[in-house]
């Protein structure tokens, strides 16, 4: 028998997503800190929070990974493209 080669394994989407979610909200702090938001605040780490859920919901939903978020989200989502005030 020859020499068995094992091929890399395959990142799931839910990996995929998360290292890009994790990147961009990396890059995300980098840039508020380069413009003088001081990161390290408790303050800014709540809303932080609040930024990297929402980005993962947005990565989640385009790469199809389900995301609890994005469901409680949907309901509040209009039905057609100009929601309808009157």
């Amino acid at each position: 028998m020859g020499i068995v080669l094992d091929f890399p394994k395959q990142k799931t989407r839910a990996q995929q997503s998360k290292e890009l979610g994790d990147a961009i909200s990396l890059e995300l702090v980098y840039i508020l800190e380069n413009h003088g938001i001081k990161t390290s605040s408790s303050e800014f780490v709540y809303n932080m929070a609040w930024v990297v859920k929402f980005i993962e919901v947005l990565i989640d939903s385009e790469m199809g990974v389900p995301n609890d978020l994005s469901r409680h989200i949907q309901q509040f989502k209009p039905q057609e493209f100009y929601e309808k005030t009157t």
